[in-house]
């Protein structure tokens, strides 16, 4: 009855008679109590249809479609349109926010499933596509299409929807677009005006910039040319994917059962076979009255992620330990990389960055001169023009006039081999072999970029596919500088490698310099750069910090250590000397020679005092070591570890001697309740090692195992 009482009340209190005002108090407190039958009823005041209720310009339309919270919010959308006149509707729904945003660019993006999307088209449309054109064409403030927004905030339902309205409207055009007959689909200004924003860039773009490669993908296989399309930036969506390293795997660091269960996870996505549901026959050529029903491909993920799990778990030994949640982050972050690995699969397919340019004549990769003048001297163009070179060195090309106007940036390839993304490097110089030759502004070829950001796996890579002397071993950048000069240079930005602190930071270095030397011709070990720099001696200038820190380290470390072990020899000189139960008078033999307990004492003794003296003498060579740059590669780092293993040896010792000692005293009474107190006497031993052993590990890690 009192539901039925606040209709009649509004009925009577939604006429002419009200105020704007006051109409707009009640639309505002209705909306805000999401009362939405009560917004529909004063939906029937035509004024209520363009009132704007918040400071950013949004009416109880783009609340509606926005809210959150509403479990029928398509029967709540439709219920305010339906107050709407239809030939009102186009006009409503063509209201802007501040943003610029209209109802169907907040239907794009909190619509999941694309039904809000369909409801606010069909209610302007019926079977008239022009109408529904205009509202999948308009554009917010920063030129994004309801389209775009799906794609910016991941709404796959939204997405295909609005695609097959586009699809629809240019019928035959879309179908000779498809066809690459020589026509772009961005020739045409209203789908240019719905796939790119102001700044130039297009839905693809925007979705891998977004990290949604699984829309990314779809976009490829419906919209081709958006693959070399560049934004005001000069920048093609292969540029976007060579800043996210960490959407593939060469970017994680994945040890241990990570790695295990990462590589134990299969069958992620669908096959070949099964992307083909989204072929021109199957996916986009539904009827009206198919497409009223579809929303989202059947085959997004043919495998359920629970199935998946229920299937892959047996193969999971941390499982047990680390849990379902952490089986799940790997399976999403696989997935991710898979997704991320077909998306550049189908970028390199149909990327012409390098079309009409792969004729031109190259050096072979394995081709040795005669002669070796001015292959050091500076970059080797071979037969290439200034301008050709120039025009090698741009990655997209978007159209005749675009790339003209665009300035030369780093190429896609320059930019992954500055992330470290190898999968990227290999694919491009597999596709295109004429990649390898690419220089950015400072004239750093891939080589030269790889070595300044201390990628070895790219390093590698590029050693397997061409031979020493190949000339992109010998290039130089515009300052002189060539492969050596780059692998000696060090600052605070530089990656650093993947030991903890600057001792072994700096051995690493070292390590890293010889390994690159030793593929390098030795004529350029004494190469001076513009600034009559060697090498050497810019390794020595900028490793002068590290050097500094790393000593410090080591001072630090074997003053403390260097305490302990000389209260360890102090102990065990005294305990190596003393005799439990004394000597016989007559012999001068210990009485207690022939128990094996006193022998346990004995032996624990005097390797105590050895083991202590050693680690003693070691941390003090530290301590008046010079600390110069070649001890940090093999010296300091083993006597470091040299001076720990002793030290831990001593202390064992010397608690097996306490243990052994107080056991002879005791002889026979109270042996077994002491146990427990040896047990505990061992407890600071214990402690200790599980404070150190993982530096102690990271040293001899260090020491004895890396990568180069």
């Amino acid at each position: 009855m009192a539901q039925t009482s606040t209709m009649e009340n509004l009925t009577t209190e939604t006429p002419e008679n009200l105020t704007t005002e006051t109409l707009k108090k009640k639309l505002f407190d209705s909306v805000m109590q999401q009362k939405w039958n009560e917004v529909a009823e004063i939906y029937k005041d035509s004024r209520a249809h363009t009132i704007t209720i918040t400071h950013s310009g949004e009416t109880a339309l783009h609340l509606a479609i926005s809210d959150p919270k509403s479990e029928n919010k398509v029967e709540n959308v439709k219920k305010l349109v339906r107050h709407i006149k239809k030939e009102d509707r186009l006009e409503v729904l063509n209201l802007q926010t501040e943003k610029g945003n209209t109802p169907l660019h907040s239907a794009a993006e909190t619509g999941l499933s694309g039904k809000t999307c369909k409801s606010l088209i069909e209610s302007v449309s019926g079977v008239n596509y022009e109408n529904a054109l205009k509202l999948v064409r308009a554009r917010c403030k920063k030129g994004e299409s309801p389209l775009f927004k799906a794609v910016h905030y991941d709404r796959l339902g939204s997405f295909f929807y609005l695609h097959s309205i586009i699809r629809e409207h240019f019928g035959e055009n879309f179908s000779n677009f498809e066809r690459n007959d020589g026509q772009s689909i961005l020739d045409d200004p209203i789908i240019r005006s719905i796939l790119v924003r102001d700044d130039g860039q297009s839905i693809l773009h925007d979705a891998i910039i977004r990290k949604n490669f699984a829309l990314a993908f779809y976009i490829i296989q419906l919209y081709k040319d958006l693959v070399n399309h560049v934004d005001n930036q000069g920048e093609s969506p292969l540029h976007a994917l060579a800043r996210k390293p960490a959407a593939f795997k060469s970017g994680k660091s994945l040890h241990g059962w990570v790695d295990s269960s990462y590589i134990n996870i299969t069958n992620l996505l669908p096959t070949r076979s099964q992307h083909n549901i989204f072929n021109t026959t199957s996916l986009l050529c539904y009827s009206p009255s198919q497409r009223r029903h579809y929303f989202i491909p059947f085959s997004y993920i043919v495998l359920t992620k629970e199935k998946l799990f229920m299937r892959e778990k047996s193969y999971y030994f941390s499982f047990i330990f680390e849990g379902d949640a952490a089986v799940r982050k790997i399976y999403a972050e696989k997935e991710k990389h898979i997704w991320a690995d077909q998306v550049l699969n189908e970028l390199l397919k149909h990327a012409t960055m390098y079309d009409k340019k792969g004729s031109v004549h190259r050096p072979g990769h394995g081709q040795q001169s005669g002669s070796d003048e001015g292959s050091d001297e500076g970059p080797i163009e071979g037969n290439i023009s200034p301008s050709e070179r120039l025009k090698l060195s741009s990655l997209s090309v978007a159209g005749k006039d675009e790339s003209s106007k665009i300035e030369m940036k780093d190429t896609a390839i320059l930019i992954a081999a500055k992330c470290g993304i190898v999968e990227m490097v290999k694919r491009i110089i597999d596709k295109f072999p004429v990649a390898i030759y690419d220089a950015g502004q400072e004239r750093k070829n891939l080589l030269l970029v790889a070595l300044e950001n201390r990628h070895l796996k790219i390093y590698e890579l590029l050693l397997k596919k061409y031979p020493p002397k190949c000339v992109i071993f010998q290039k130089v950048d515009i300052n002189g500088n060539t492969a050596l000069h780059f692998a000696a240079r060090y600052s605070d930005s530089v990656r650093s490698w993947p030991v903890p602190g600057a001792a072994l930071q700096m051995q690493w270095e070292i390590k890293w310099l010889e390994f690159v030397e030793k593929t390098m011709p030795p004529r350029l070990f004494f190469r001076t750069n513009t600034n009559g720099e060697t090498p050497s001696e810019i390794f020595s200038n900028d490793h002068e910090p590290l050097v500094k820190a790393g000593g410090e380290w080591l001072v630090g470390t074997a003053t403390s250590c260097s305490v302990v072990a000389a209260l360890i020899v102090t102990i065990a000189y005294a305990s190596s000397t003393t005799v439990p139960r004394g000597t016989d008078s007559d012999s001068g033999k210990p009485k207690l020679r022939q128990i094996p307990t006193f022998e346990l004492f004995a032996i624990a003794s005097l390797a105590a005092l050895c083991f202590s003296v050693t680690s003693l003498i070691t941390f003090l060579s530290i301590l008046t070591s010079r600390h110069e740059e070649k001890d940090f590669d093999k010296n300091l780092p083993r006597k470091i570890l040299l001076g720990l293993s002793s030290l831990f040896a001593s202390i064992a010792a010397m608690l097996v001697t306490f243990s052994a000692g107080h056991f002879l005293v005791f002889e026979d009474k109270f042996n077994y309740a002491a146990f427990p107190v040896y047990a505990v006497t061992f407890l600071p031993l214990c402690l200790f090692a599980a404070a150190q052993f993982p530096l102690y590990i990271d040293i001899f890690r260090a020491s004895f195992w890396n990568p180069f």
